[in-house]
């Protein structure tokens, strides 16, 4: 996983750092009552900060543009980070995009990292931030690709994120990634593969309806339909136990023993 935002930002110029201080007043304002209004002339106030020129005028053309958006992501309270990289202020730093499953395991960790969803902000804030992810991305090919995709997932990926799958856990089932296609013999050896995945793509906090929501995917991640068949059959005979151990947070050892598929 990339290291949070906060903490890799590699464009800390004067731009990056004037923006995120202006952005910090303008929460200020926010939390002593101001209006839009008072909130719009702040924000031209930021763009003042940068030199004239091209960190000016994208700063001066976003807020035209993206009014009404900025108003959503600051009552969402996003980090000022996220609102600064949107501004054209700070760069998200970008590690070389090799494939496709790449992109998709990058541009979701990074949502991850800088997108806060919690039950106050809920959806709204999911969809704000599939609107805007892709401008973390250079303009060009690779944001195009990023905007493409997002509006052919959309709904799937909003589901997803509101059930905090991992980013290879939704790049598997929206086909960005390959799935496993694991080699086993026994059910005890596909009991620690399956339990294994499961653990890994969820929070160890997960409630009871993330976990349900987990079961009723899961097995599509697999590559091969004969191991996807095999999960179902699995996942069928061993429900209320996998919940339990997910919930209890039991190894994979202990896990599958309780499953009745290893013998300890």
């Amino acid at each position: 996983m990339l290291i949070l935002l906060t903490q890799i930002l590699s464009k800390d110029t004067f731009e990056c750092r004037a923006c995120k201080d202006g952005m910090q007043v303008i929460y200020d304002l926010l939390s002593e009552g101001a209006g839009n209004d008072l909130i719009h002339i702040a924000l031209e106030e930021v763009c003042l900060m940068f030199p004239e020129g091209q960190w000016r005028d994208e700063c001066d053309k976003f807020i035209v543009v993206e009014f009404d958006s900025i108003i959503k992501m600051l009552e969402a309270d996003f980090p000022v980070e996220t609102l600064c990289i949107l501004m054209s202020a700070c760069d998200y730093p970008l590690p070389p995009i090799n494939a496709g499953c790449d992109f998709c395991i990058l541009g979701f960790t990074i949502m991850y990292d800088i997108f806060e969803f919690d039950s106050e902000t809920g959806l709204n804030a999911i969809e704000v931030a599939l609107d805007y992810i892709c401008f973390m991305f250079p303009e060009g090919e690779t944001r195009t690709t990023c905007e493409q995709f997002i509006n052919q997932e959309y709904d799937e990926l909003v589901h997803y994120i509101s059930h905090e799958f991992s980013p290879e856990a939704i790049c598997n089932l929206v086909d960005a990634c390959e799935g496993p296609d694991p080699v086993y013999k026994t059910e005890c050896e596909f009991c620690r593969i399956f339990y294994q995945l499961a653990l890994d793509m969820i929070d160890f906090d997960a409630s009871i309806e993330t976990i349900e929501e987990l079961l009723e995917h899961i097995c599509n991640i697999f590559e091969s339909q004969a191991t996807q068949k095999v999960c179902h059959i699995f996942v069928d005979k061993n429900y209320e136990k996998i919940i339990d151990a997910l919930l209890s947070n039991y190894s994979t050892e202990v896990a599958c023993e309780a499953f009745g598929a290893c013998i300890a």
